[in-house]
């Protein structure tokens, strides 16, 4: 997000200045404008004058400024001037907004995490609708300490911030039950949108979606094995992911997989077989027909084995067999009576890679943040938003981050030993195709699929499927002709 460079232009609309300017009329718009959270942004971008309008009914904390309406303002029976008193609107905005200068240095994104933290500390009790956009250095490990003060909230809303990848899914629902009200715990609505990764503007080697680089994984697989059980709990805990409206919903359909609605639904068909549900999950190559799908994986697969329930010993959950790269290990869990327990399932590995992301100082950033809550080696703050806020100055936190910033200047600053110079922040590259993931099939086996590649092939099946299967057969040589499964 850099400084502006176009001129700003004036876009009015008399409708939207008329109905939001009206207090019950524009009320009324609001309330039903929020049941569908993605709609308040896309009402907000239609026009200046809309923009201007919404924000009279909605507070933004802007985290560019550090402007959190007073909000981080020590309370004290001494401050009694009601200028400078905090207050907050029923629907809160959190994100950095953009300047002339350009965008917030580490240095500023940290102290105004800083202050953001002492304005949920202030005010969390009184926050009902909270909407987090594109929020730098905001991870699970910093909403851990955030929600539970918001003991009154109704709606979460949290998109395409940063380090909150797929994989934090599952510990998101988990904080949304901590220190709810009695006979509230499954009360809070969440509209979420993973990062997500297009690639970068010029000299892109693919476009993943859930993972910035290749991570020599289905992640198609990866995602559903997460998917079904982030749903599952979700849909205990009454939140709605599933919607054509929601943002999560809006996120899948973006990733490589097909059929994502119908593949959500094969999840919870109360008759829908383990083979039934694994041709679903593999849409991409047995469209959807388990006879198809158990025909062409006889002699890679045991169907008896895919048709089984696994208990995973890294995540402690059981997976259907299409969700584990292989049986090879199965071990008789004794914890779980004897049941069949393999290591680790695709979305464990996926989580592992998503949590060891390298691009946009991802790597710096964790460490940041777990110097900042971390207690010991092994004890993570969890419920201590004061300490917290203490240990920003004992820690030196603003040290770390300045450090940060110079090592970017230094990655911008054309030297001997920095013949090529870029932003790794806003121009981060992809690391190229080895010669093994180029070379043949073999190397295509590896590779993580392509989200415009696969999207191109749903969309070409959907229009034209007789078409379509006659060129099916090199995708399905690609997929047979390597031996293993990814």
């Amino acid at each position: 997000m850099g400084p502006l460079k176009l001129p700003k232009v004036d876009q009015k609309s008399l409708l939207f200045t008329c109905l939001l300017k009206d207090y019950d009329m524009g009320f009324e718009l609001l309330k039903h404008v929020f049941l569908h959270h993605s709609s308040a942004w896309q009402l907000a971008a239609t026009c200046q004058e809309a923009w201007d309008a919404v924000c009279e009914k909605v507070d933004i904390w802007d985290l560019t400024n550090g402007h959190f309406n007073n909000c981080d303002k020590e309370v004290s029976k001494e401050n009694t001037n009601p200028l400078q008193a905090g207050s907050v609107s029923a629907h809160l905005v959190i994100t950095p907004m953009r300047r002339p200068e350009g965008p917030a240095s580490y240095v500023e994104q940290v102290r105004n995490l800083r202050l953001l933290k002492l304005s949920v500390l202030n005010f969390g009790h009184s926050l009902r609708n909270i909407y987090f956009h594109r929020v730098p250095f905001i991870s699970i490990n910093n909403l851990s300490l955030l929600i539970p003060q918001m003991a009154k909230l109704e709606i979460l809303g949290i998109y395409n911030c940063r380090l909150m990848h797929l994989a934090t899914g599952l510990k998101l629902l988990e904080l949304l039950k901590v220190d709810r009200l009695k006979g509230k715990e499954n009360s809070v609505a969440l509209d979420w949108y993973p990062n997500y990764h297009l690639g970068p503007e010029t000299g892109a080697v693919g476009t993943y979606g859930v993972c910035w680089d290749n991570l020599n994984l289905d992640t198609c697989v990866g995602i559903w094995s997460i998917v079904k059980r982030l749903v599952t709990n979700a849909r205990e805990q009454g939140i709605d992911l599933e919607s054509p409206h929601t943002m999560f919903r809006k996120w899948l359909e973006k990733t490589p997989c097909w059929k994502v609605g119908a593949t959500l639904n094969s999840f919870f068909y109360p008759g829908a077989s383990h083979l039934e549900i694994a041709a679903m999950v593999q849409y991409r190559f047995s469209h959807g027909n388990p006879k198809w799908f158990a025909s062409s994986m006889k002699y890679k697969w045991d169907l008896a084995e895919l048709s089984r329930d696994f208990w995973c010993r890294t995540c402690k959950s059981v997976q259907m067999g299409i969700f584990f790269p292989g049986w090879r290990g199965v071990e008789l869990s004794s914890d779980r009576q004897q049941q069949r327990s393999l290591p680790a399932c695709y979305g464990c590995r996926l989580t592992f890679l998503l949590r060891r992301d390298t691009d946009h100082y991802k790597v710096e950033k964790r460490r940041i943040i777990k110097t900042w809550l971390m207690i010991d080696d092994k004890t993570w703050n969890t419920d201590n938003l004061r300490k917290s806020i203490e240990d920003y100055e004992l820690l030196g936190i603003e040290e770390l981050a300045a450090n940060l910033d110079e090592k970017r200047k230094k990655h911008m600053t054309l030297s001997p030993k920095n013949p090529d110079p870029y932003d790794r922040e806003t121009q981060e590259r992809q690391v190229p195709y080895t010669d093994h993931e180029c070379s043949g099939k073999q190397g295509g086996r590896w590779r993580s699929p392509d989200v415009n590649e696969w999207k191109n092939e749903e969309f070409a099946y959907i229009n034209n499927p007789k078409e379509w299967s006659m060129c099916f057969s090199r995708f399905h040589e690609k997929y047979e002709g390597h031996g293993t499964f990814w």
